[in-house]
């Protein structure tokens, strides 16, 4: 199986893979690509980090076109209850452009 990732970070490509790996039980190659994510260097809500996701999942599978599914990593920050928190967005989208999110905390 391979999965483009929106990213050429090392950590956040072996973080996919790893994951991968766990859930399916299978062997895949990532395979990084720099793109945009298209949203601010530092998004400052849960919308916008989503939309950096989505963005960069898009952009991978269209990309590498051998690829079964992009992966998007976004982290970001947004404000609840005059909190602010740290967040990060997992997107995975397929060739029929299915797509799953994933978030966690930081």
């Amino acid at each position: 199986m391979k999965i483009a990732a929106g990213t050429t970070n090392p950590s956040k490509i072996k973080g996919i893979e790893r994951a991968y790996k766990r859930l399916l039980h299978k062997d895949v190659e990532v395979i990084g690509v720099k793109v945009e994510s298209g949203v601010s260097a530092q998004p400052l809500s849960l919308e916008e980090t989503i939309r950096g996701a989505i963005n960069r999942a898009k952009q991978a599978i269209k990309e590498i076109s051998e690829a079964d599914e992009g992966v998007g990593v976004e982290a970001g920050f947004f404000k609840l209850l005059d909190k602010t928190f740290d967040v990060q967005i997992a997107v995975i989208i397929d060739r029929e452009n299915h797509i799953t999110y994933g978030l966690s905390p930081a």
